[in-house]
């Protein structure tokens, strides 16, 4: 029993020099579950108790808060997006349309089922686009396209693809409004800031729709001014 918790707390500690040395870049807990951390942008703040699926991307300047289950079903997160925390994304699906739901009939582990079905109705996938907002308690389901700029509402139920700058709530989840009116959205993906490196011309292009930004839909924007090199 001693030789076992000596190895277990040698192993930790290991592992933990080896995190934080090799991705000292990343902020992120040690209590997360990040299985091919390479595949997460510089720099990303990643919170307590995260699960993150193998194959799935992460990309730079956004964070995930604690509690997050990010499942393989998710393909990518974008630049600049805001997960909130106890968020569950592209979790694995049950099947409605068999004998069973259980997991117990399509996966080998159960002792049951002699071939892993899972993939069979797991193909749909979610991608979440760039400077995206999901609040808090959030459930984004397989088969969703989260599209640049949009909010989802705390405890949102996604179930269908989210439009540009749109605001959406609910369960399931409706698109309310638009974040700006459609000269400005345009306007804005004209200009997609962000995939500009230089931090200090993100700053100066954050700086400058601060100034000019409009008040109310339907107010004009000083876009030369904002998108001048």
């Amino acid at each position: 029993m001693l030789k076992k918790t000596c190895q277990d707390i040698v192993r930790f500690l290991y592992e933990y020099w080896t995190l934080n040395w090799r991705y000292r870049n990343i902020d992120y807990k040690v209590s997360s579950v990040l299985p091919n951390i390479e595949n997460v942008g510089l720099p990303t703040k990643v919170g307590r108790n995260v699960f993150l699926a193998p194959d799935v991307t992460i990309d730079s300047y956004t964070s995930v808060a604690d509690n997050c289950v990010i499942g393989k079903n998710t393909v990518s997160i974008g630049k600049f997006c805001s997960i909130g925390p106890n968020t569950t994304i592209g979790e694995n699906m049950h099947p409605t349309d068999e004998l069973s739901t259980s997991a117990a009939f399509y996966s080998p582990s159960w002792g049951i089922s002699r071939e892993n079905l899972v993939g069979s109705f797991n193909s749909k996938k979610v991608v979440i686009e760039n400077d995206v907002w999901i609040g808090e308690r959030a459930l984004i389901l397989p088969g969703v396209t989260i599209k640049n700029g949009a909010i989802i509402g705390a405890g949102a139920v996604v179930i269908s693809d989210i439009d540009e700058y749109s605001v959406a709530v609910g369960n399931p989840a409706r698109q309310v409004r638009k974040r700006f009116d459609e000269e400005v959205i345009d306007k804005i993906k004209e200009l997609r800031w962000w995939e500009v490196d230089d931090p200090e011309k993100l700053l100066m292009l954050w700086q400058k729709f601060h100034k000019e930004k409009p008040v109310e839909i339907g107010d004009t924007v000083d876009w030369p001014s904002i998108i001048k090199k």
